[in-house]
């Protein structure tokens, strides 16, 4: 057991997200807070977990959503 492996990560934390029309994934949280952080995703992205039957807004998805509340938000530059 490695803390933050795939291996070690639990099932709701193997994300997709719709980018551009398309599925992307599996990712796990350490990818999706990548895209989180350049703006690629925010909380309307359409996102699917395993367990889930439909894709929906992330918003509404509590499993990744305390992702986008955790990702703190851009420098700005001074």
């Amino acid at each position: 057991y490695v803390p933050g492996s795939i291996q070690s990560m639990p099932l709701s934390s193997v994300i997709y997200v719709a980018l551009d029309g398309r599925a992307v994934g599996p990712m796990g949280e350490m990818d999706f807070v990548k895209l989180l952080e350049s703006g690629k995703v925010n909380k309307d992205t359409l996102a699917w977990i395993p367990g889930m039957a439909s894709w929906k807004p992330i918003q509404e998805i509590p499993a990744i959503l305390k992702l986008v509340a955790l990702t703190p938000p851009p420098i700005s530059e001074i």
